[in-house]
């Protein structure tokens, strides 16, 4: 896999976008009242900046972000973390860059690191890839009840992102439940967008 699922596209991806704020067409009648009413350019000028999304897809990645995102999605895990250690160094309170480097330190094998590493991520970004990492990073430390009960919250919509059984499956597999573990990285060929399939037909064949 490449990127970290779920929102696994991250703000590394070229072309990230965050959704524009609702009815967008309230800061252009503010701004407007206040040019026509009040005069007053600086609120029109601030209503205007409010409704156009941060993070531009013409937002240059550094060569590390690109390296980081390129080789990690291509599945070259080892060759990527350098450059994921780099973009942490140069960004040491971003979850997303510790949530980027211990999931690709995870699949590399490094499997304590990436447990300290999705730990952060969690720490600084409470969010459903962090989230989903830091399971990951528990059932491959053989710690898979607690995996469990950390990914409890995001089973219920887990057909809605289907990367997430490829977690699921490491977490039976770590509780001895091997038949479940198989059908969740079934469920993941099944559901899932091709990196993601290819690292569960990875693991499917790891750990029979």
């Amino acid at each position: 896999m490449g990127m970290p699922r779920g929102d696994w596209k991250s703000a590394f991806q070229p072309g990230y976008q965050p959704p524009r704020p609702k009815n967008i067409w309230l800061y252009w009648l503010l701004g407007g009242f206040c040019i026509l009413v009040v005069g007053c350019g600086g609120l029109a000028l601030l209503a205007y900046s409010s409704a156009t999304p941060i993070g531009s897809p013409t937002q240059q990645l550094t060569d590390d972000e690109q390296k980081c995102s390129d080789l990690g999605d291509a599945g070259n895990y080892k060759d990527a973390i350098p450059h994921c250690r780099a973009v942490v160094k140069s960004q040491p309170s971003s979850g997303l860059a510790h949530n980027n480097l211990g999931w690709f330190l995870l699949l590399d094998g490094q499997v304590q690191e990436g447990l300290k590493e999705c730990q952060q991520s969690v720490n600084l970004q409470d969010d459903p890839a962090s989230t989903d990492s830091f399971s990951m990073a528990l059932a491959l430390n053989n710690r898979g009840e607690e995996a469990l009960k950390n990914e409890q919250p995001l089973l219920k919509d887990i057909d809605d992102n289907p990367g997430r059984y490829i977690t699921l499956g490491m977490i039976y597999y770590s509780l001895n439940r091997k038949p479940e573990a198989h059908k969740a990285w079934d469920q993941a060929i099944d559901k899932c967008q091709p990196n993601d399939v290819h690292l569960a037909r990875r693991f499917r064949e790891k750990y029979r």
